[in-house]
């Protein structure tokens, strides 16, 4: 009691002196730090040991608990939570509008003066939460800071008011939160806020979601330069209604089945900064309904104008981009790989049902402009791209061939869920492309690969248009299978069938103008398999291989389609690695390398210059010299002089086809 009069009296004659006007008083009591500037204190009154009653020159009474007091000269007007084991240690300079209340390391503020305040946040604690009841917006400071709470989420912003987490350059932070609530904890993430969550700095925090979420968000979430990792999350990485990414990198380590890595009630929006993540959890399937494991997931869009991506998913059924509205892409380099095994399972409709992983799907549509997009999937059935209406790819405004804005590569490797080959049958093919509307292609590189039965480079439940654009597909099935029409327009089209037809359209299918080269290994498959009469080629280079004659039904250019077996005494034994020529006297109007051995093939060869010709011929060589190259520069298609070997030759005499 008598150091408290002697303090008492220090007190006052201090200010007496009107020596501390700008100063700080520092009362510590215990775990508590309270720092109240000078100027702000009327008079002080010693209630009761080891209460103060402070007047404030506001008209407020402040009931304050101290051991000592001293005087502080730097003016800080910084809220500071300092964690060490099993309690908190608080400087508070705002007491006239900001309570705090401490319960060992469980701290909760009160801010009821509608006015922007500064909380930072260190130490470690492994019983410590923070619970922030504001009436305005504030930012919250994550300095090295440490917290695992045992009986909640570690952070919980209880109002809806945006709020900036800042994580300065340099630290490093750490949330776990408890995996159950009690009746009245409203808070479903490790750090959970009602409002808007804006996270600033380039730091770095690590979160793990024990009962449900990572950093959940009634509202939206914002990343500006940080750098968050988020591990062993029960449902969702992070969870909100809006979700933004300017910059800074994310990780997502999704190890349960459903859950998600950002989940966003309405739209992912992503305008730079690298997400990259591992995913081991399955589909989850309850009540005939499936719930996937996926890394970016909305309820409706989701929009990437620059991003880098690498994701890798190994779960059953997992997907890497899914969105119930549109995906559009801007821009952006993207690995992402979906490498599970889909399955059949019972709908809700007590009907025989399958799944498959897939990398990029959406209920809607998908656009992409341009960028470096790199697709995997290694499970039965799994496919790259995926869309329940159509496909947007390139940019209409990029009018030459072979640019280079857009380049997609897309690998299978899986096989059919279901291949009965005897009853024609199957279901859940592996698909690099599919669309069930239109796939319209306005420029880019595409290099689609499928390996397993069942695999086609594109699927369009509609219409396919290309324009200005190279594609080169390596399919077990169709390498395009178009269900209703198909145009060509100034595209470089390779496609290689092992399984099938090279080019399969139930409609009409016309090339304009391009290059089109189709092979189909297959016995009895065609090149371009189409209804008959309804393949047509209004101009451009076609070059066709396959084991049944191609029904043209109207052609604006010379053409030839037949067996080159027929007449020839020595028939053409297809080596492969040989070159297939079209030649005029020695000079090679095209060429193709011949993918593999064939004793009875059929040719469909159409080009511009047939017609100033009589006739051409057909040779098998060796090689040949490349000089100038009008395609690809891997023996795809070329002109050039014979150099090698000539094993085989045929004179095809040329029939004029008068321009329509």
């Amino acid at each position: 009691m008598q150091n408290i009069k002697v303090l008492h009296l220090f007190i006052s004659f201090l200010y007496s002196l009107n020596i501390v006007s700008q100063e700080n008083i520092v009362f510590s009591h215990f775990t508590h730090q309270s720092m109240i500037p000078s100027s702000l204190i009327d008079s002080i009154t010693i209630v009761q040991p080891p209460f103060l009653k402070l007047y404030t020159n506001k008209k407020q009474i402040i009931d304050l608990p101290f051991d000592t007091a001293y005087f502080n000269k730097s003016i800080s007007d910084t809220l500071v939570l300092n964690f060490h084991d099993n309690w908190v240690y608080v400087q508070n300079p705002h007491l006239d509008w900001i309570k705090v209340e401490t319960n060992q390391a469980n701290v909760t503020i009160n801010s009821t003066g509608k006015t922007f305040f500064v909380c930072l946040a260190k130490g470690k604690s492994n019983n410590g939460r923070i619970i922030i009841n504001n009436d305005t917006t504030f930012s919250l400071i994550l300095d090295n800071l440490n917290l695992r709470s045992n009986t909640g989420s570690c952070i919980w912003i209880k109002n809806n008011y945006k709020s900036s987490l800042i994580l300065p350059e340099g630290s490093v932070n750490f949330l776990t939160d408890a995996s159950s609530r009690d009746s009245l904890d409203l808070s479903n993430g490790c750090l959970y806020s009602k409002g808007t969550i804006g996270f600033l700095g380039k730091g770095t925090l690590n979160v793990e979601g024990n009962y449900k979420h990572g950093i959940s968000s009634s509202k939206n979430i914002n990343i500006d330069k940080s750098s968050i990792n988020i591990n062993n999350v029960l449902n969702n990485g992070i969870h909100c209604d809006k979700f933004h990414m300017y910059s800074g990198t994310l990780f997502l380590n999704l190890t349960n089945n459903a859950s998600k890595g950002i989940k966003a009630k309405e739209s992912i929006s992503i305008h730079g900064g690298t997400i990259s993540g591992i995913a081991t959890g399955d589909v989850l399937i309850e009540n005939g309904e499936t719930s996937y494991c996926t890394f970016l997931k909305s309820n409706s869009n989701i929009y990437i104008s620059s991003a880098n991506l690498n994701l890798k998913h190994l779960g059953k059924g997992g997907r890497c981009l899914s969105a119930d509205g549109t995906i559009q892409i801007k821009q952006g380099s993207l690995f992402l790989e979906s490498n599970g095994d889909g399955g059949e399972y019972t709908n809700s409709n007590e009907e025989k049902d399958y799944y498959t992983s897939k990398c990029i799907t959406a209920n809607k549509n998908i656009y992409i402009e341009r960028g470096n997009i790199s697709l995997l999937s290694k499970g039965q059935g799994g496919k790259g791209l995926d869309c329940s209406d159509s496909l947007f790819l390139g940019r209409k405004d990029d009018d030459f061939i072979n640019n280079d804005s857009l380049f997609i590569q897309v690998e299978t490797f899986g096989s059919a869920l279901v291949d009965n080959i005897e009853e024609d049958y199957r279901k859940g093919c592996p698909k690099a492309i599919k669309a069930d509307n239109y796939v319209e292609i306005y420029s880019g590189n595409f290099y689609l690969y499928t390996h397993g039965s069942g695999g086609e480079g594109i699927e369009c439940k509609n219409a396919l248009v290309t324009r200005n654009a190279t594609l080169l597909i390596n399919s077990y099935d169709d390498a395009i299978n178009v269900e209703k029409r198909g145009s060509i327009y100034g595209s470089n089209i390779y496609c290689h069938s092992q399984n099938n037809d090279g080019i399969d359209s139930n409609g009409k299918f016309t090339i304009n103008y391009g290059i089109v080269v189709s092979i189909s290994e297959h016995e009895e498959d065609e090149s371009f398999d189409t209804n008959p009469n309804k393949f047509f080629i209004n101009g451009g280079i076609v070059f066709g291989i396959g084991n049944d004659k191609v029904d043209v039904g109207e052609a604006y250019q010379s053409y030839y389609s037949t067996s080159i077996y027929d007449g020839l005494e020595n028939p053409f034994t297809f080596t492969g690695n040989h070159y297939l020529c079209v030649t005029n006297e020695d000079s090679v109007i095209m060429s193709l390398k011949i993918p593999s051995n064939n004793s009875k093939p059929f040719i469909t060869i159409s080009h511009p210059n047939f017609r100033t010709l009589d006739s051409i011929e057909l040779c098998e060589i060796d090689d040949i010299t490349k000089p100038s190259l009008s395609l690809f520069d891997n023996s795809f298609l070329l002109e050039g002089k014979i150099e090698g070997k000539v094993y085989k030759t045929k004179k095809i005499e040329l029939t004029k086809i008068e321009t329509k």
